[in-house]
């Protein structure tokens, strides 16, 4: 896979073997919820807004890993442990929230002890965890670097760039519906990793920005309508990958950090940017420090944009929370003052 992919080599683990893992009851306080308590250092998380607040997904410690993925999540009464028991971890997987089924789907992703990805997809529903059942068609070419997104045009859940055992990039979009994955579009953006992808249900659009083609780091910007990939000719952060990038309610798209060349570890910037009205603006606010592949997200029941941890120029993950109002920066947890 890509050179400049932060993630440190992979720790021994298991493959799936259960059909269904159940939740853990709540946490107590001691062990994972109320003042004080936050998810493990991690790179390459995912936060995805189901509702109620910010669930962190794929936050694998490779320092310290469990034995099975942990999910948290976020409110404005702090971080709570939801599951303890979910699927093996892997590394440099994808996922998303699908909120018209409300649940939570992973596929794919690199076993800690192995570099050949798992083509397994999971889903969790609010309690439990269930690895889907195979189908007759083997699912996205791609299971490892890939991205996965929500739709808004019905197609369920999207993937989109990403990695083949061999390391290959490729530029397929698939779906995944509920019971099987199938092709969407064989042509879009090239093939790529560590890109940011979005969706936008307020103009039924899906963004793609920047990533890592192998090669050279990309600054191109990208709309998916439901059935084709268009690029926008927009001028913005220029060439970025492993940045955090979400988007809010009201359709600003924020892009933080990450790398501007192919040596992403002597790369990093830690700058800003909102995009709103059409066009990229870099803000002049103090913030997280310069950081490889965050986990950034917004809480709708908040209003506010969420980062969490990421790797650092020695490529340790990080353990900080951070919020942004639109206007500046702030620490929540685990910060450096």
């Amino acid at each position: 896979m890509p050179s400049s992919s932060p993630t440190p080599q992979p720790t021994p683990t298991s493959t799936p073997t259960a059909t269904t893992v159940a939740s853990t009851a709540a946490p107590s306080p001691s062990s994972g919820s109320g003042q004080g308590a936050h998810p493990p250092a991690c790179g390459e998380a995912v936060f995805e807004f189901d509702g109620d607040g910010l669930l962190l997904a794929t936050c694998v410690s490779q320092l310290h890993p469990a034995p099975s993925e942990q999910l948290w999540e976020l409110d404005e009464n702090g971080w709570t442990l939801l599951s303890q028991n979910g699927p093996p971890p892997v590394v440099v997987t994808g996922a998303a929230w699908d909120p018209e089924r409300n649940v939570l789907v992973r596929y794919g992703g690199l076993p800690m002890d192995s570099n050949r990805c798992v083509p397994d997809t999971w889903e969790w529903d609010g309690t439990n965890w269930a690895r889907q059942p195979d189908t007759d068609d083997p699912g996205p070419i791609a299971c490892d670097h890939m991205r996965l997104v929500y739709d808004p045009n019905g197609n369920g859940i999207l993937s989109v760039g990403g990695g083949d055992d061999d390391g290959n990039l490729v530029t397929d979009t698939w779906a995944w519906n509920d019971a099987d994955w199938h092709l969407l579009a064989e042509d879009g953006p090239v093939g790529r990793a560590h890109h940011g992808l979005v969706s936008d249900p307020g103009h039924s659009l899906v963004l793609l920005y920047g990533g890592y083609d192998g090669t050279s780091v990309l600054d191109d910007f990208w709309e998916w309508n439901g059935s084709e990939w268009s690029e926008l000719d927009i001028p913005g952060p220029g060439p970025r990958s492993h940045h955090g990038m979400a988007i809010s309610d009201t359709a600003e798209l924020l892009l933080i950090g990450g790398a501007t060349g192919p040596q992403s570890f002597d790369t990093m910037v830690a700058d800003t940017w909102l995009l709103t009205g059409g066009s990229w603006r870099q803000l002049d606010v103090e913030g997280p420090s310069a950081r490889l592949s965050p986990a950034l997200g917004f809480d709708r029941a908040q209003g506010l944009f969420i980062l969490y941890g990421g790797f650092d120029a020695s490529g340790i993950e990080l353990a900080d929370t951070w919020q942004f109002d639109g206007t500046a920066w702030a620490c929540v947890d685990g910060c450096e003052v």
